[in-house]
């Protein structure tokens, strides 16, 4: 599992790095300042939970059923936040129209903090 976490996190590390050049370079004609502040949001997001994973892979306090558990919670989260944030912004420049991901948004959030917590408290119980 380790294995899988770790190369998943600098996948979506890379790709959060991509998408932020992408953002600041070409986005910024194309899209309006709220659409542009929305698209970093979802980078920083996706980076920042890239690294939880990082942490989560290497860090021995979780079991193998925790490490899997938060992998797909922030995984999950990073897909259905940052990825419908990314779909609703750029499917409409390739002249597609999906805005119903944003109803994905909230979702990927609530996976996010959902995360959080059972870190908390996987930790908080081996103390």
């Amino acid at each position: 599992m380790n294995k899988t976490i770790l190369t998943t996190a600098f996948l979506l590390g890379f790709t959060a790095v991509a998408l932020g050049a992408f953002g600041a370079h070409a986005l910024s004609e194309v899209l309006e300042s709220k659409a542009l502040e929305s698209f970093k949001t979802a980078v920083y997001y996706q980076m920042i939970h890239s690294v939880v994973l990082l942490i989560i892979s290497s860090f021995n306090r979780f079991d193998f059923k925790e490490q899997k558990r938060l992998f797909y919670l922030f995984l999950g989260g990073i897909f259905l936040f940052s990825g419908s944030i990314y779909v609703y912004y750029l499917f409409p420049l390739l002249g597609i129209d999906l805005n119903f991901v944003v109803y994905l948004t909230p979702i990927g959030g609530i996976l996010f903090l959902i995360g959080w917590i059972l870190a908390a408290i996987y930790t908080f119980k081996k103390s």
